[in-house]
């Protein structure tokens, strides 16, 4: 039988530890994003990782203490310290990888619709208010404004908004 237990890992180490606890012959599940603003791929989850557990290969704790003691782990995420881990809920590691999409990340909701109040936290507009108006080509996103008793329309990275 297979569980999927979560482990934490050292900051931003997050891919060393995947590889060397695939190395340990452990299954691994590491969901990422694509950070449009970095344009990096990252952690959904900075600092964990999910391992699968084959308990009729790697029967009782000793698997347990192999992977905690993995480069790059930090510990197993248990509910107490007697519990050897806490398995992740069924499905959900099914339900992350459904949203995997043919680039290899998870393609996360987009963070505004047309229509949305938003409230500018940087730049000369700080802390106005407007609508947000959609996304260039170029993931960019505009915002109608009211300013000096007009309506403009400016363009801002999306890092820039959020909601009001």
């Amino acid at each position: 039988m297979i569980n999927w237990v979560l482990v934490t890992t050292k900051t931003m180490r997050e891919k060393y530890a995947r590889e060397n606890v695939a190395r340990q012959g452990f299954g691994t599940f590491l969901p990422e994003f694509f950070d449009k603003d970095k344009k990096v791929r990252r952690p959904l989850f900075p600092s964990y990782l999910f391992v699968s557990i084959n308990t009729r290969k790697q029967p009782g704790l000793a698997s347990y203490a192999r992977l905690e003691s993995t480069y790059g782990v930090g510990r197993i995420v248990r509910p107490s310290p007697d519990c050897p881990a806490s398995p992740v809920p069924k499905g959900l590691i099914k339900r992350l990888k459904e949203r995997v999409g043919k680039n290899g990340v998870i393609d996360l909701p987009p963070k505004f619709r047309i229509g949305d109040a938003v409230r500018v936290n940087e730049g000369m507009f700080t802390d106005y208010e407007g609508i947000y108006d959609g996304m260039s080509d170029d993931e960019r996103i505009f915002i109608l404004l009211r300013f000096l008793g007009r309506t403009i329309r400016i363009q801002l990275s999306e890092a820039q908004a959020e909601a009001a």
